[in-house]
Protein backbone atom coordinates (compact mmCIF):
# COMPACT_ATOMS: atom_id res chain seq x y z
CA UNK A 1 0.00 0.00 0.00
CA UNK A 2 0.93 3.65 -0.41
CA UNK A 3 0.59 5.21 3.04
CA UNK A 4 1.05 8.93 3.56
CA UNK A 5 1.76 10.34 7.01
CA UNK A 6 0.67 13.96 7.44
CA UNK A 7 2.79 15.64 10.06
CA UNK A 8 6.37 16.59 10.73
CA UNK A 9 9.49 14.45 10.55
CA UNK A 10 9.64 13.98 14.30
CA UNK A 11 10.33 10.77 16.20
CA UNK A 12 6.74 9.54 15.92
CA UNK A 13 6.46 10.06 12.17
CA UNK A 14 9.92 8.70 11.33
CA UNK A 15 9.44 5.52 13.36
CA UNK A 16 6.03 4.91 11.84
CA UNK A 17 7.25 5.57 8.28
CA UNK A 18 10.27 3.29 8.65
CA UNK A 19 8.24 0.47 10.19
CA UNK A 20 5.63 0.65 7.43
CA UNK A 21 8.42 0.40 4.87
CA UNK A 22 9.87 -2.62 6.65
CA UNK A 23 6.44 -4.26 6.36
CA UNK A 24 6.50 -3.88 2.57
CA UNK A 25 4.55 -0.65 2.13
CA UNK A 26 5.51 2.57 0.41
CA UNK A 27 5.39 5.29 3.03
CA UNK A 28 6.33 8.95 3.16
CA UNK A 29 5.91 11.90 5.51
CA UNK A 30 4.18 14.91 3.97
CA UNK A 31 4.75 18.12 5.96
CA UNK A 32 1.51 19.21 7.56
CA UNK A 33 1.74 22.72 6.13
CA UNK A 34 2.00 21.24 2.61
CA UNK A 35 -1.50 19.74 2.81
CA UNK A 36 -4.20 22.29 2.03
CA UNK A 37 -7.16 23.07 -0.23
CA UNK A 38 -6.94 25.16 -3.36
CA UNK A 39 -10.44 26.38 -4.23
CA UNK A 40 -9.98 26.94 -7.94
CA UNK A 41 -12.84 27.60 -10.37
CA UNK A 42 -15.38 25.68 -8.29
CA UNK A 43 -13.09 22.70 -7.69
CA UNK A 44 -11.63 21.55 -4.39
CA UNK A 45 -8.02 20.73 -5.23
CA UNK A 46 -6.11 18.96 -2.47
CA UNK A 47 -2.45 19.97 -2.58
CA UNK A 48 -0.09 18.07 -3.06
CA UNK A 49 -2.42 15.47 -4.60
CA UNK A 50 -2.90 17.61 -7.67
CA UNK A 51 0.51 16.24 -8.73
CA UNK A 52 0.70 13.03 -6.67
CA UNK A 53 -1.54 9.95 -6.95
CA UNK A 54 -3.98 9.47 -4.09
CA UNK A 55 -2.62 7.15 -1.38
CA UNK A 56 -4.31 4.00 -0.12
CA UNK A 57 -4.36 5.33 3.46
CA UNK A 58 -3.61 8.67 5.08
CA UNK A 59 -2.45 8.83 8.69
CA UNK A 60 -2.75 12.22 10.35
CA UNK A 61 -0.15 12.93 13.04
CA UNK A 62 -1.36 16.51 13.27
CA UNK A 63 -2.89 18.65 15.97
CA UNK A 64 -3.37 22.30 16.80
CA UNK A 65 -0.67 23.57 14.46
CA UNK A 66 -2.25 22.26 11.26
CA UNK A 67 -5.82 23.55 11.23
CA UNK A 68 -5.39 24.50 7.55
CA UNK A 69 -5.09 20.79 6.72
CA UNK A 70 -8.42 19.79 8.28
CA UNK A 71 -10.60 20.72 5.29
CA UNK A 72 -8.18 18.97 2.93
CA UNK A 73 -8.40 15.79 4.99
CA UNK A 74 -12.19 15.87 4.73
CA UNK A 75 -12.04 16.17 0.94
CA UNK A 76 -9.78 13.11 0.88
CA UNK A 77 -12.38 11.22 2.91
CA UNK A 78 -15.08 12.30 0.46
CA UNK A 79 -12.86 10.95 -2.34
CA UNK A 80 -12.86 7.54 -0.68
CA UNK A 81 -9.41 7.62 0.94
CA UNK A 82 -9.30 6.05 4.42
CA UNK A 83 -8.07 8.82 6.73
CA UNK A 84 -6.96 7.80 10.20
CA UNK A 85 -7.94 10.60 12.56
CA UNK A 86 -10.43 12.48 10.46
CA UNK A 87 -10.98 16.23 10.39
CA UNK A 88 -14.01 16.40 12.70
CA UNK A 89 -12.17 14.47 15.42
CA UNK A 90 -9.04 16.57 14.96
CA UNK A 91 -11.04 19.78 15.33
CA UNK A 92 -12.56 18.57 18.60
CA UNK A 93 -9.22 17.53 20.06
CA UNK A 94 -7.45 20.68 18.81
CA UNK A 95 -9.89 22.94 20.66
CA UNK A 96 -9.67 22.31 24.39
CA UNK A 97 -13.14 23.73 25.06
CA UNK A 98 -14.73 21.46 22.46
CA UNK A 99 -12.76 18.60 24.00
CA UNK A 100 -14.25 19.43 27.40
CA UNK A 101 -17.76 19.53 25.90
CA UNK A 102 -17.32 16.13 24.26
CA UNK A 103 -15.90 14.58 27.43
CA UNK A 104 -18.75 15.98 29.51
CA UNK A 105 -21.35 14.56 27.13
CA UNK A 106 -19.64 11.16 27.39
CA UNK A 107 -19.70 11.26 31.19
CA UNK A 108 -15.92 11.55 31.51
CA UNK A 109 -14.71 13.40 34.57
CA UNK A 110 -12.88 16.58 33.60
CA UNK A 111 -11.89 19.75 35.47
CA UNK A 112 -14.50 22.50 35.42
CA UNK A 113 -13.90 24.82 32.44
CA UNK A 114 -15.23 28.25 31.46
CA UNK A 115 -14.41 29.89 28.13
CA UNK A 116 -14.13 33.69 28.11
CA UNK A 117 -13.02 36.40 25.68
CA UNK A 118 -12.67 39.58 27.75
CA UNK A 119 -11.04 40.69 30.98
CA UNK A 120 -14.43 41.37 32.55
CA UNK A 121 -15.64 37.86 31.78
CA UNK A 122 -12.32 36.48 33.02
CA UNK A 123 -12.77 38.11 36.43
CA UNK A 124 -16.33 36.80 36.74
CA UNK A 125 -15.30 33.28 35.68
CA UNK A 126 -12.47 33.30 38.20
CA UNK A 127 -14.92 34.08 41.00
CA UNK A 128 -17.08 31.16 39.87
CA UNK A 129 -14.22 28.65 39.75
CA UNK A 130 -12.27 29.93 42.75
CA UNK A 131 -8.54 30.14 43.42
CA UNK A 132 -6.13 28.62 42.66
CA UNK A 133 -7.11 28.17 39.04
CA UNK A 134 -5.52 27.62 35.63
CA UNK A 135 -5.59 29.93 32.60
CA UNK A 136 -4.91 28.19 29.32
CA UNK A 137 -5.21 28.81 25.60
CA UNK A 138 -7.87 26.79 23.80
CA UNK A 139 -5.29 25.37 21.36
CA UNK A 140 -1.94 25.25 23.15
CA UNK A 141 0.49 22.35 23.55
CA UNK A 142 3.42 21.20 25.72
CA UNK A 143 2.25 23.33 28.64
CA UNK A 144 3.62 26.52 27.07
CA UNK A 145 0.32 28.39 27.24
CA UNK A 146 -0.89 27.14 30.62
CA UNK A 147 -0.53 29.36 33.68
CA UNK A 148 -1.31 28.77 37.34
CA UNK A 149 -3.04 31.62 39.17
CA UNK A 150 -2.69 31.09 42.91
CA UNK A 151 -4.66 34.13 44.08
CA UNK A 152 -6.83 36.92 42.73
CA UNK A 153 -4.04 39.50 42.73
CA UNK A 154 -2.17 37.44 40.08
CA UNK A 155 -5.12 37.00 37.71
CA UNK A 156 -4.67 39.96 35.35
CA UNK A 157 -0.88 39.65 35.28
CA UNK A 158 -1.04 36.00 34.24
CA UNK A 159 -3.80 36.76 31.74
CA UNK A 160 -1.63 39.42 30.14
CA UNK A 161 1.34 37.06 30.17
CA UNK A 162 -0.63 34.43 28.25
CA UNK A 163 -1.74 37.02 25.70
CA UNK A 164 1.88 38.05 25.16
CA UNK A 165 2.83 34.47 24.27
CA UNK A 166 0.59 34.93 21.21
CA UNK A 167 1.82 38.46 20.55
CA UNK A 168 -1.50 39.94 21.67
CA UNK A 169 -2.62 42.81 23.86
CA UNK A 170 -4.71 42.12 26.93
CA UNK A 171 -7.68 43.74 25.15
CA UNK A 172 -7.68 41.08 22.42
CA UNK A 173 -10.92 39.08 22.31
CA UNK A 174 -9.71 35.63 21.26
CA UNK A 175 -11.03 32.95 23.65
CA UNK A 176 -9.13 31.63 26.66
CA UNK A 177 -10.09 28.99 29.19
CA UNK A 178 -10.42 29.22 32.96
CA UNK A 179 -10.01 25.74 34.43
CA UNK A 180 -10.40 24.25 37.87
CA UNK A 181 -7.08 23.43 39.53
CA UNK A 182 -7.09 19.82 40.72
CA UNK A 183 -4.55 20.07 43.53
CA UNK A 184 -5.02 16.52 44.79
CA UNK A 185 -2.65 15.00 42.23
CA UNK A 186 -0.77 18.07 41.06
CA UNK A 187 2.44 17.42 39.13
CA UNK A 188 1.62 13.79 38.46
CA UNK A 189 -0.48 12.07 35.81
CA UNK A 190 -0.59 9.04 33.54
CA UNK A 191 -0.36 9.26 29.75
CA UNK A 192 -2.25 6.50 27.91
CA UNK A 193 -1.98 5.58 24.22
CA UNK A 194 -5.25 4.35 22.68
CA UNK A 195 -5.68 2.98 19.15
CA UNK A 196 -8.70 1.35 17.57
CA UNK A 197 -10.65 1.58 20.82
CA UNK A 198 -7.99 -0.23 22.86
CA UNK A 199 -5.70 1.23 25.53
CA UNK A 200 -2.35 -0.21 24.44
CA UNK A 201 0.18 1.22 26.88
CA UNK A 202 0.86 4.01 29.34
CA UNK A 203 3.44 5.75 31.46
CA UNK A 204 3.48 8.02 34.49
CA UNK A 205 4.80 11.59 34.34
CA UNK A 206 6.13 13.31 37.46
CA UNK A 207 6.96 17.02 37.55
CA UNK A 208 10.19 18.36 38.97
CA UNK A 209 10.08 19.78 42.51
CA UNK A 210 8.48 23.20 42.46
CA UNK A 211 6.81 22.64 39.07
CA UNK A 212 3.09 21.84 38.88
CA UNK A 213 2.96 20.91 35.17
CA UNK A 214 3.67 17.27 34.33
CA UNK A 215 4.63 17.89 30.69
CA UNK A 216 7.96 16.33 29.73
CA UNK A 217 8.60 19.52 27.76
CA UNK A 218 8.47 21.36 31.11
CA UNK A 219 11.08 19.12 32.72
CA UNK A 220 8.91 16.31 34.08
CA UNK A 221 10.27 12.76 34.20
CA UNK A 222 8.59 9.65 32.73
CA UNK A 223 8.21 6.42 34.69
CA UNK A 224 6.90 2.95 34.02
CA UNK A 225 3.45 2.34 35.49
CA UNK A 226 0.60 -0.12 35.69
CA UNK A 227 -2.71 1.23 34.43
CA UNK A 228 -5.81 0.45 36.46
CA UNK A 229 -9.01 -0.81 34.85
CA UNK A 230 -10.64 2.54 35.59
CA UNK A 231 -7.81 4.46 33.92
CA UNK A 232 -7.84 2.34 30.76
CA UNK A 233 -11.63 2.53 30.58
CA UNK A 234 -11.76 6.33 30.89
CA UNK A 235 -8.95 6.75 28.35
CA UNK A 236 -10.76 4.57 25.81
CA UNK A 237 -14.05 6.37 26.44
CA UNK A 238 -12.35 9.74 25.92
CA UNK A 239 -10.84 8.83 22.55
CA UNK A 240 -14.21 7.40 21.46
CA UNK A 241 -16.00 10.59 22.58
CA UNK A 242 -13.80 12.66 20.26
CA UNK A 243 -14.10 10.22 17.36
CA UNK A 244 -10.35 9.62 17.15
CA UNK A 245 -8.85 6.46 15.68
CA UNK A 246 -5.90 6.90 18.00
CA UNK A 247 -4.79 9.42 20.57
CA UNK A 248 -2.92 10.11 23.78
CA UNK A 249 -4.96 10.71 26.92
CA UNK A 250 -3.62 12.40 30.06
CA UNK A 251 -5.33 10.91 33.10
CA UNK A 252 -5.00 12.27 36.63
CA UNK A 253 -5.59 9.73 39.41
CA UNK A 254 -7.79 11.45 42.01
CA UNK A 255 -10.30 10.32 44.60
CA UNK A 256 -13.70 9.49 43.18
CA UNK A 257 -12.22 8.12 39.97
CA UNK A 258 -9.65 9.26 37.40
CA UNK A 259 -10.10 12.61 35.67
CA UNK A 260 -9.04 13.30 32.09
CA UNK A 261 -6.99 16.47 31.75
CA UNK A 262 -6.15 16.37 28.05
CA UNK A 263 -6.69 14.34 24.87
CA UNK A 264 -4.15 14.78 22.06
CA UNK A 265 -4.58 13.52 18.51
CA UNK A 266 -0.90 14.09 17.73
CA UNK A 267 0.56 13.33 21.13
CA UNK A 268 4.05 11.89 21.46
CA UNK A 269 4.04 8.13 21.98
CA UNK A 270 7.80 7.46 21.75
CA UNK A 271 8.32 7.99 25.48
CA UNK A 272 5.44 5.61 26.24
CA UNK A 273 7.21 2.97 24.15
CA UNK A 274 10.40 3.45 26.15
CA UNK A 275 8.68 3.33 29.54
CA UNK A 276 6.31 0.43 28.80
CA UNK A 277 8.39 -1.71 26.46
CA UNK A 278 5.31 -2.25 24.31
CA UNK A 279 5.82 -1.90 20.57
CA UNK A 280 3.18 0.76 19.97
CA UNK A 281 4.43 1.39 16.42
CA UNK A 282 3.78 -2.26 15.52
CA UNK A 283 0.25 -2.07 16.91
CA UNK A 284 -0.44 1.17 15.05
CA UNK A 285 0.83 -0.39 11.80
CA UNK A 286 -1.59 -3.29 12.20
CA UNK A 287 -4.45 -0.84 12.67
CA UNK A 288 -3.42 1.15 9.58
CA UNK A 289 -3.23 -2.02 7.51
CA UNK A 290 -6.72 -3.06 8.61
CA UNK A 291 -8.08 0.31 7.46
CA UNK A 292 -6.43 -0.26 4.08
CA UNK A 293 -8.09 -3.66 3.72
CA UNK A 294 -5.10 -5.80 4.74
CA UNK A 295 -6.01 -7.99 7.70
CA UNK A 296 -8.48 -7.55 10.54
CA UNK A 297 -8.11 -5.35 13.58
CA UNK A 298 -8.21 -7.68 16.57
CA UNK A 299 -5.50 -6.56 19.01
CA UNK A 300 -6.87 -8.56 21.93
CA UNK A 301 -6.59 -11.87 20.05
CA UNK A 302 -2.95 -12.16 21.11
CA UNK A 303 -0.43 -10.62 23.48
CA UNK A 304 0.65 -7.08 22.69
CA UNK A 305 4.07 -7.06 20.96
CA UNK A 306 7.10 -6.17 23.06
CA UNK A 307 10.37 -4.61 21.98
CA UNK A 308 13.38 -6.90 22.17
CA UNK A 309 16.14 -5.93 24.57
CA UNK A 310 18.24 -4.13 21.94
CA UNK A 311 15.29 -2.09 20.65
CA UNK A 312 14.17 -1.24 24.18
CA UNK A 313 17.65 -0.09 25.16
CA UNK A 314 17.77 2.16 22.08
CA UNK A 315 14.36 3.69 22.82
CA UNK A 316 15.17 4.29 26.49
CA UNK A 317 18.42 6.00 25.53
CA UNK A 318 16.61 8.17 22.97
CA UNK A 319 13.98 9.17 25.53
CA UNK A 320 16.49 10.14 28.22
CA UNK A 321 18.78 11.94 25.78
CA UNK A 322 15.82 14.01 24.65
CA UNK A 323 14.83 14.77 28.24
CA UNK A 324 18.41 15.85 29.01
CA UNK A 325 18.41 18.23 26.05
CA UNK A 326 15.11 19.71 27.18
CA UNK A 327 16.49 20.19 30.71
CA UNK A 328 19.42 22.15 29.27
CA UNK A 329 17.03 24.31 27.23
CA UNK A 330 14.87 25.02 30.28
CA UNK A 331 17.92 25.91 32.39
CA UNK A 332 19.14 28.34 29.72
CA UNK A 333 15.68 29.86 29.42
CA UNK A 334 15.51 30.35 33.19
CA UNK A 335 18.88 32.14 33.17
CA UNK A 336 17.72 34.46 30.38
CA UNK A 337 14.50 35.27 32.23
CA UNK A 338 16.40 35.96 35.46
CA UNK A 339 18.82 38.29 33.64
CA UNK A 340 15.93 40.05 31.96
CA UNK A 341 14.22 40.61 35.32
CA UNK A 342 17.45 42.06 36.77
CA UNK A 343 17.80 44.45 33.84
CA UNK A 344 14.16 45.52 34.15
CA UNK A 345 14.42 45.95 37.90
Amino acid sequence: MQIDIIGFENANAVRLRDRLKSRGHTARVIPAEDLYLDLCEGRNIVVPYDTLPLPDVVVSLTSTDTVSAFEALQVLVDAGVPVINQAAALEKSANKFRTALALGEAGVRHPRVIQVCTQKALEEAARRVGFPLVIKAHDGSEGNTVFLVKQESELIRQFARMRRVYGMEITDRSPVLIQEFMAESVGRDKRVFVVGGVAVAGMERVAQPGEWRSNLSQGAYPHATVLTEEETAVAMRSVLALGLDFGVVDVMPVSGGPAVIEVNSGGDFVDIVAMSGIDIVEVLCRYIESKGGEGEWNPLAEELPLLDSTELEREVKFAWDRIARKAEELALQAKKEALSNVLKG
